[in-house]
């Protein structure tokens, strides 16, 4: 069994505390509104307010902290987490990524984890697959999207996880690879529509998904869309 704290229980948060919970896993919750992860098993709930620091988590010994806030503050509160606890799963879909420029983890011998969701996450696993399966790339399209089943509605969409960070992938550029080199462009660019197999007619466009697949896999060209129902 393993002491894991976790920050942030909304949509994504409240999954993964009750997932771990389940096999026995001591949890500690931490939200402004827990109370999705209230009564829950082998769970201790923190209700925090705008103060909360990372002084504020009694101990961080031999613990594992999983960020799974908003991207707005999700680089802060991994660079704080670091400063305390020995391992660190980020889930925070943040801007700045934490790379090695991120936090001199050499020096205090924290590990970080990062982009390990659906996408990025599963994405850059079947990426890795691949590149182990047919050596290296030349050129790589990533295509994800969680949409409902049907367009029902103005938005056509249901957002999934934070509504913020549904946000950003229409306005934080995007970062791909052309060349080899790296570019950055407009979000919602290289707009076209796909064909769904099951649902028909659907649109893809660039979203700032690649983060450490950038620096760590071989390939030449390089893009991750988003896809929607049209419009």
């Amino acid at each position: 069994m393993a002491t894991i704290h976790c920050l942030g229980t909304g949509l994504v948060g409240s999954y993964v505390v009750r997932y771990l919970s389940e096999r026995g896993h001591l949890i500690h919750a931490y939200d402004l509104d827990p109370s999705r992860v209230e009564g829950l098993r082998n769970v201790n709930v923190h209700r925090v307010d705008q103060n909360f620091s990372v002084e504020d988590i009694s101990s961080a010994e031999g613990s594992l902290a999983l960020n799974m806030l908003p991207g707005a503050i999700g680089s802060v509160w991994t660079r704080a987490l670091g400063e305390r606890f020995p391992t660190i799963i980020d889930l925070s879909f943040s801007e700045i990524t934490p790379n090695a420029s991120f936090l001199e983890a050499d020096k205090i011998g924290t590990r970080i984890l990062w982009d390990v969701g659906i996408a990025p996450g599963l994405s850059n696993m079947l990426a890795s697959y691949a590149v182990r399966k047919m050596g290296n790339l030349s050129s790589l399209k990533i295509y994800v999207g969680g949409n409902p089943t049907e367009p029902i509605g103005e938005w056509k969409y249901m957002a999934p996880f934070s509504p913020t960070d549904v946000l950003e992938e229409y306005t934080r550029p995007a970062r791909i690879l052309r060349n080899g080199l790296l570019d950055v462009v407009p979000a919602i660019t290289d707009r076209h529509i796909i064909e769904v197999p099951g649902y028909g007619r659907m649109e893809g466009f660039l979203t700032d998904g690649l983060r450490s697949l950038i620096e760590t896999l071989p390939c030449s060209d390089m893009y991750e869309y988003t896809v929607r129902w049209p419009g």
